[in-house]
């Protein structure tokens, strides 16, 4: 009943790039359910066909590439997620570049990644610490120029990228971490105004900063700080149960 597939290799090729992206969303599936095993080796094959069929400079196969780095760093093969994320953002960057949303999906990816490396105290470690930081700033940057500072995806980003800066720990002058203090703060008044000083996202960037506080030696002032805080989102918490009620948590 494939007789007309085998004598038109067109059309056998189309239908492999259809059953390649139904493959590819069937590992999303799978990865969402936690079964990376099966996702990894679905995706696997997948990024085998697209490699054949497409090339690795396709979008298709870059997009591929990259999950497949993601799903490496979930199962903690940091060196082969790296080799895959690397390879797709550079494909990424000629093929679209570097405001298109895979291509900073693709960095964020890198700059979220840990490693032994990355937790060295070398020079080495060092310079890969902050090239991450630098790509998680860049999609913050433009998350923030093209959607806005209230944007739920531009306060994530800014986020991760002020994690990964306050992960250099000693590596960090008092410059540097009073800037980045500064930076915290700005995110946590944007986040409070956008999505409430309750959210996630507001108390992540609470938590850093009084980290960097304790960090820097300053006690008080981040004991203080968490006073101020508490109070903050018990004021929240009321407004919220007076709106709707008890039960809205």
């Amino acid at each position: 009943c494939f007789s007309w597939l085998q004598a038109d290799p067109f059309k056998l090729t189309v239908l492999e790039l259809v059953v390649q992206t139904a493959g590819e969303k069937l590992a999303t599936c799978m990865w969402c359910c936690n079964d990376v095993v099966s996702a990894d080796s679905l995706l696997s094959a997948t990024l085998e066909r697209r490699l054949r069929l497409l090339g690795e400079s396709h979008e298709d196969t870059l997009r591929t590439m990259a999950s497949l780095g993601q799903m490496r760093h979930q199962q903690l093969r940091v060196d082969e997620a790296t080799k895959f994320l690397e390879k797709a953002l550079a494909g990424q960057m000629r093929l679209l570049g570097d405001q298109h949303p895979h291509t900073m999906q693709t960095m964020m990816a890198i700059a979220n990644l840990n490693s032994l490396a990355e937790m060295s105290n070398d020079q080495d470690g060092h310079t890969l610490r902050r090239g991450r930081v630098s790509l998680a700033e860049r999609v913050y940057r433009v998350l923030r120029d093209t959607k806005g500072a209230l944007h739920i995806e531009t306060l994530s980003a800014a986020q991760t990228w002020l994690g990964s800066a306050l992960g250099l720990g000693v590596a960090l002058s008092e410059v540097e971490r009073a800037e980045l203090e500064e930076q915290l703060q700005q995110a946590m008044a944007e986040a409070k105004e956008a999505v409430g000083s309750t959210h996630r996202i507001h108390v992540g960037l609470a938590s850093m900063l009084r980290s960097s506080m304790l960090v820097r030696g300053s006690q008080d002032e981040a004991a203080e700080f968490m006073r101020t805080l508490q109070m903050d989102m018990d004021q929240d918490v009321r407004l919220l149960e007076r709106m709707f009620g008890g039960t809205h948590m």
